[in-house]
């Protein structure tokens, strides 16, 4: 029993040294670039502990590459050989890539977790006989 009380006491003075350590990274207005926000009082101002605030706001600009098209026209002497007007072969990628500072896996179009955009690749070619 005496074991089991110790051990309670122990969690106990670790639990509110955490508490403490939190308390002191709250806002006041001593202490206005607090971690924490505000934490109200329970005599009918609990309710403001639901206030939105902008402590988790982070900075969501973002540059993508929707689409890139590359294509090479063949030289007149080459494509003369086999007969053709003209060759023209081209490849197109869709969703290249995105730099953001959002964390890894949130669209920064849609600000969510979820399937990231399709990379599509399609290349051809055009000739013209």
């Amino acid at each position: 029993m005496k074991t089991e009380s110790r051990y309670k006491n122990k969690l106990t003075t670790e639990s509110c040294f955490h508490l403490h350590k939190i308390l002191d990274s709250v806002y006041t207005c001593v202490n206005p670039d607090a971690e924490y926000p505000r934490i109200y009082g329970s005599y009918g101002n609990q309710a403001s502990n639901y206030r939105e605030s902008d402590k988790y706001l982070c900075d969501a600009s973002y540059f993508r590459i929707k689409n890139v098209t590359l294509s090479y026209t063949f030289p007149k002497p080459v494509i003369s050989k086999l007969l053709l007007r003209q060759l023209k072969a081209f490849v197109s990628i869709e969703n290249l890539a995105t730099f953001s500072s959002l964390p890894k896996g949130i669209d920064p179009e849609t600000l969510t977790w979820d399937y990231p955009a399709f990379r599509t690749v399609s290349f051809g070619i055009n000739v013209t006989l």
